[in-house]
């Protein structure tokens, strides 16, 4: 645990989200924030963040909704690796989710990678298919 209180992978996580987004003060929130509770759910965490109020409300982009995505997590820990998103709420972070794409998410993970997954492109679905059906023909 830090100071803050979060363990290893909530840290990494917050920082990676951090240095990943050019979002004006999103980076002092989630450097400043502090551990308010954290859920285990046996598939992944709700970890409740506190951010001081004194900081500036996040103005998110549209397409983004109310929640920033964050990195993919792998680890032999976590069952098909997971994902990670933190919600805002009335522009100030508030959760920290973390959520495993398969049936477990251990209590404690101790070895773990953070990865971001490749931006879409448009148009890559179609040309992967055109492409597909050029090598192994429409079958």
């Amino acid at each position: 645990m830090d100071a803050t209180g979060f363990n290893r992978l909530e840290r990494a996580v917050l920082d990676a989200i951090s240095e990943h987004y050019a979002i004006e003060g999103l980076s002092d929130q989630l450097t400043q924030a502090v551990l308010i509770k954290r859920e285990w759910t046996k598939v992944g965490f709700y970890v409740e963040i506190g951010v001081p109020r004194s900081l500036p409300r996040l103005t998110l982009p549209p397409d983004f909704g109310r929640s920033v995505n964050g990195p993919m997590i792998m680890s032999d820990d976590i069952h098909h690796d997971a994902s990670t998103l933190v919600w805002v709420e009335s522009g100030y972070c508030h959760m920290l989710e973390m959520f495993a794409y398969g049936d477990w998410f251990n209590e404690h993970v101790d070895s773990f990678e953070l990865v971001w997954p490749a931006p879409y492109k448009p148009g890559l679905i179609p040309r992967l298919v055109a492409s597909f059906r050029r090598v192994f023909g429409d079958s």
